[in-house]
């Protein structure tokens, strides 16, 4: 027959047989297939736990019990069955909780992508930390215990009473608890920041703290009173410690963790930034001049 000496036909015959034999060793999965294996369950585990380490995750995985394995597998599964059926649905348009979930998703592949930055040098980490001193420097502290009058008229000739008995005694750190009455917070504070000893007593008992003569604080003398929002309080002071800037030995595993999270965020801006060239923005012109500006 003609038909059969068309090379049109023959070629349609060997396209299909092709196509089939593509398919058959390569089945394409829809929508409804929910794909169980290692790598399924590590990227799960990471989201998870919000640490993107695929190592980690691995050891989290090989470090669990059968029952802990089983447990994770069933809320792995659970969770694609309900988000295929939510998407079946059109839940996922317009919703701004799944744009969050799909934007994390992006963020979480740009860092992925990203090279894992070179182990800093001393000079890269010392101009680093020159350049950030502020976020280092170590804020002023003291160590006290004391004792706590209440408000009242006669509060100040009280505490002046039991202050010399006190002194007097040379009543110890651990016998305060002895005097005065019980305050709202502590009665021993160790090596307690200037911020945190106000938000207890109060901006002006913090100063009055900082600022006493260092010559009466011998760690033996109690000093007071002093005045806070709740009383009068009268201090043992056994250390006190005026803000400091840390050497880089220091604080150096605190600066390379800042410095290589610094590292990783600029390679991560720079991808965002060439995505930009791909989805120029337009609209209200002075909001986008706005956005570009520096």
């Amino acid at each position: 027959m003609r038909l059969f000496k068309e090379p049109l036909l023959y070629f349609l015959l060997a396209g299909f047989g092709l196509f089939v034999l593509y398919y058959s060793i390569n089945p394409e999965e829809d929508d409804q297939t929910i794909v169980v294996d290692e790598n399924s369950l590590l990227t799960f585990i990471q989201y998870r736990s919000k640490a993107f380490s695929p190592e980690l995750a691995k050891k989290r995985w090989d470090a669990m019990s059968e029952l802990e394995r089983k447990q994770l597998l069933r809320d792995y599964y659970e969770e694609e069955l309900l988000f295929r059926e939510a998407d079946g649905l059109g839940l996922m348009e317009d919703d701004y909780i799944i744009k969050r979930r799909l934007v994390q998703k992006m963020d979480f592949i740009l860092q992925s992508s990203s090279a894992e930055p070179a182990k800093p040098k001393a000079e890269d980490l010392r101009t680093f930390m020159d350049a950030n001193a502020e976020d280092y420097k170590v804020q002023p502290f003291a160590s006290f215990t004391h004792v706590f009058l209440p408000a009242s008229d006669s509060s100040q000739a009280a505490a002046e009473k039991v202050l010399q008995e006190l002194n007097t005694k040379s009543v110890p750190f651990s016998d305060a608890g002895r005097y005065g009455e019980r305050f709202l917070y502590h009665r021993n504070y160790v090596e307690r920041t200037r911020d945190y000893v106000a938000a207890h007593f109060g901006e002006p008992f913090a100063e009055t703290l900082f600022n006493w003569p260092e010559s009466e604080l011998d760690g033996q003398a109690w000093i007071g009173p002093i005045a806070s929002d709740h009383g009068q309080h009268l201090l043992l002071v056994k250390q006190r410690k005026a803000a400091y800037q840390p050497t880089l030995e220091e604080v150096l595993g605190r600066v390379e963790q800042d410095y290589l999270r610094k590292q990783q965020e600029e390679q991560k801006q720079a991808a965002v930034k060439a995505l930009s060239s791909k989805y120029p923005p337009k609209g209200d012109a002075t909001l986008i001049d706005m956005l570009q500006g520096e």
